[in-house]
Parts: C-alpha cells; structure tokens; sequence
C-alpha cells in the first residue's frame, strides 16, 4: 500500500520535490510585479457615506480593503451607532444565517453594546428517558466548550483585530486611529502615516498589540526600523521558509498486481520554526496539518485578509490554501479556490517555488471555470513573479495528486496567453515526471504542438535524454520521437 512519502528540499531547477524556499522580507518594486496594475489610494469612510458602504459591505463581505477601511471608521466615529441602526435588521437576519459573517457581526455589537462578540460557544450531551410515561430530555455531564473563532479560521490574528474594534464600539476601550489600515489598494501602509497615527491615538492609550503588528507587516521593509523604534513595537515574528511534504494514502480494495485500488495525497506544511497557530502574529506560519473551517462566504474574506497580512509575501497565503486547492482537484464540490487564484492574482509578495503549486492545483481542478481562472494566472505570473524550472518544481511535487489530462488542457490554453511560458515550463517539468505516469502523452502532444508552432527544437539534454526512453507505438512514443527529431540538425 501506499505509505507517507517526504519529498526532499529541492533547489529550484533541481530534482522533484516538496521544494523549500526561503524568502526575504523586502517589498517588490512596482517593475517586478507584471499584471498587476501600479497600487492606488484609497477612499477613507466618512460618516457621511457610511451607511451606504456598510449597506454594500454587508452584501459583498469578502471586499478585504472595504472592510479594513470599515474598521477604522468604526473604531474613530464618534457616530457608529446612529449611523449603523437603520442596517441592524438586515445585519441580524445575515448573522443568523452565518455566524462568520463578520461585517454582521461588528454591526450587531455596536448596535448593542451588551452583546458578546463572537461568543464561545459549547455542546451539551444530552439523553432521553421515560419519566412516569412521558419522554424526558436531560443533559449529561458538563458543558464542552467547542473551536473558539480563532481557533476556527486560517487567520487567527484577523479574529482577534475584530475583538479590538468590537471593543471601541461597545465602549471598553476609548475611539483610536487603527495602525494598521492600509493606505494603497496592494494593501501597504505608509510609513509617516502610520506614525501620524500613532501621534494621534497616543491620548487613547497604547496602541492594540495586534493592530500594530498587523501595521508592522504591513510597512515596507526598508521603512519598518524606524516605525518600530518610533512605536516601541516589537519585531513581528516571520515564517520565511516552507516546505511542502506530500503524503499518500492508499484504498485497502486493491488492484490484482497487489497495489491500491485508490490513491490520495494530501500536502502537509512544514514551516521553519515550526509553530503552532497564533492569534497574535499574522506572519506566522504554523506546521502539521491545518484544521480550521471558514464557510465559503467567510473564506473568501479571511483569505483576501490572508493576502494582505503579510504583502510582502506569498507563503502566508500558499500554507493556508494548499489543502483547498488540492481537495478542488478532485472534488467539484470545492467552492473556495476561485477566492484563492483571485487574491494570488493580485498578490504584490514575493513568489516562491510553492506558491506555484497553488497553481498547478488550479490547472488540475476538477471545475472548468477554475481551471481558466489559473490558466490566466500562470499566463501573467511566468516568468515575471517565478520563473519556469521553480515553477516546473512546484508542478513535479504536486503530480502524482492530479489528472494529467486536465493539466494538458490547461496547458494549451495557456499557449494561447503565454507560448513561451508553456514551453519553457513543459520542458522543465517532463524530466521530472513518471514516463509511464497515465496522461504523459497529451503532456508531450502540446509540448509537440507549440514547439512546432513556435519554432522551438528540444535541445535541453535533460529532456532530450528524457525522450530517448520512450519506445513503441503508443501516441507517448510518437510525440517523444518527433521532439527529439525536431532538435536533431
């Protein structure tokens, strides 16, 4: 049977593996970023306008840079409650609906100051017996506290910003600038206007410890020193290496040849330190299996709030949504990856080799409009933000969890996009892969077509030597000879 397989650390260009990587923490300049457009200012809330963008907020929640603009309104305006009232019926029929809706739920704690944000909540055994010849329901034992929120969710620390915002608008704590509120559309905070903040929440008291480590990360590298001895904040701790260790499972129904009938992998994080979940530090990484259960609507937010927590990095990110994506590539069902390729899409950080593999999980997701979505994703990102034998390494890791089929779909779409990227990756990533993996021959058939197309020969001699194995007549065969003949003088 299938057993635990650790994939080694691998160096980009090396041989197949979980691939570690290991990122600094400098923002990338505007010219390193291709497809995203130059960041932009954002429009502040006002109590004038408020109503009206939390009216929309409610309805479209997962807008992460409306929201944090919608916390800072909430934790200066002297007028939240007001303001908020007409939009308290509607707030309480959404969080009825879905506890994590958390634009609800910050609405409902400043209408009514009394109410506990995000309560604990718990689960009582119960049983029932017959008493003088009626069933009666009575509890057994104690209580058991369930998940808190933040044990409950990719991003703990986001729950707890929340609880410091739901504290000013039911009046145990005094109305404050929030440190940590982006001032661009790619989610970065100005330098001076963080410490114009400081200044003027001084009077409140000290700043909330997770807004200004949020505030932290989100400060340019290069700038952050000086913030942090102007705030007398603490270093934010930072997870800057990852490796990804892909584990097999196998049916115990098993094939006549003895081996499984199924297979199932599932990616394991291995972050270094290894760490445990915190709700406190945004950039930390925790190792071992995730457990945590955002709804699709929460999903969506949380992971656009994933994207922001730490903009000069992807691996943030990538730890969190690995397990999804793969569960997309063979479950239909899973309604949480197009969230993930969309804040990818727009991620100003640093690309690593494992980022990519949210990719080649996209390109494998069993729904079509998934696929597309990460086809045009590749199309932007290689080789700007990663570049083809990293991307290539990320892909080999990750095959023996997907149809190679559906990749040889995306691959072809995305020649239609980015021609050279297709085949600067294909040749890199065939080397890499099982010659007698099922699939290996539509792989080689668009590697075929858009080097004919292009006018590109194989002369990579790693693949060259790659091709030479095949032999026969199978449609694998065909497409390997003809590519060996095609850089053959």
């Amino acid at each position: 049977p299938a057993g635990a397989a650790m994939l080694p650390d691998a160096e980009a260009g090396g041989a197949a593996g979980g691939g570690l990587t290991a990122g600094g923490d400098a923002q990338p300049s505007s010219d390193a970023l291709p497809g995203l457009p130059p960041p932009g200012p954002l429009r502040p809330w006002t109590d004038e306008d408020a109503q009206e963008r939390y009216a929309a907020l409610l309805e479209a929640s997962a807008d992460a840079l409306e929201f944090e603009l919608a916390l800072a309104w909430l934790a200066t305006s002297g007028q939240v409650a007001a303001t908020v009232a007409p939009l308290a019926k509607r707030a309480r029929y959404l969080a009825e609906r879905d506890e994590q809706h958390y634009a609800a739920a910050l609405l409902l704690a400043a209408h009514d100051p009394a109410s506990a944000f995000l309560p604990r909540k718990y689960w009582q055994n119960t049983r029932s017996r017959q008493v003088d010849g009626e069933w009666v329901r009575e509890n057994v034992g104690e209580p058991k506290a369930l998940p808190s929120a933040e044990e409950t969710t990719m991003l703990p620390s986001f729950i707890t910003r929340l609880r410091e915002v739901a504290g000013i608008v039911q009046g145990r704590a005094s109305r404050r600038p929030l440190l940590a509120t982006p001032t661009d559309t790619q989610g970065w905070v100005d330098a001076d206007v963080l410490l114009a903040r400081f200044e003027a929440g001084k009077g409140s008291g000290a700043p909330f410890p997770v807004d200004l480590t949020q505030a932290l990360l989100r400060v340019p590298a290069e700038q952050r020193a000086r913030v942090v001895e102007a705030t007398g904040g603490a270093w934010p701790q930072i997870t800057d290496t990852l490796r990804i260790e892909w584990h097999s499972r196998g049916s115990e129904t098993l094939k006549a040849d003895g081996s499984p009938q199924w297979v199932w992998w599932h990616p394991e994080i291995q972050a270094e330190p290894m760490e445990a979940p915190s709700a406190t530090q945004p950039a930390l990484i925790p190792s071992g299996p995730l457990r945590y259960n955002d709804g699709v609507d929460a999903h969506a937010l949380v992971c656009a709030e994933l994207g922001l927590a730490h903009p000069a990095s992807t691996l943030p990110l990538t730890a969190a949504n690995l397990g999804l994506m793969n569960v997309a590539a063979g479950d239909d069902a899973e309604h949480r990856a197009a969230a993930i390729l969309r804040v990818l899409a727009t991620h100003p950080g640093a690309w690593h080799s494992v980022t990519a593999q949210l990719l080649a999980l996209g390109m494998a997701a069993k729904q079509a409009g998934v696929r597309a979505q990460a086809v045009e994703v590749f199309a932007a990102a290689i080789p700007g933000r990663v570049d083809a034998a990293a991307a290539a390494q990320a892909y080999a890791a990750c095959a023996p969890a997907i149809v190679l089929t559906r990749w040889a779909e995306s691959f072809t779409d995305a020649a239609t996009l980015a021609p050279a990227a297709v085949i600067a990756v294909l040749g890199k990533l065939l080397p890499r892969l099982d010659p007698k993996a099922r699939g290996i021959g539509a792989l080689l058939t668009v590697l075929l077509d858009e080097s004919l197309r292009h006018a590109q020969p194989v002369t990579d001699t790693d693949l060259r030597g790659w091709l030479a194995g095949f032999a026969g007549g199978s449609a694998a065969a065909k497409a390997a000879k003809a590519l060996l003949a095609s850089g053959t003088p």
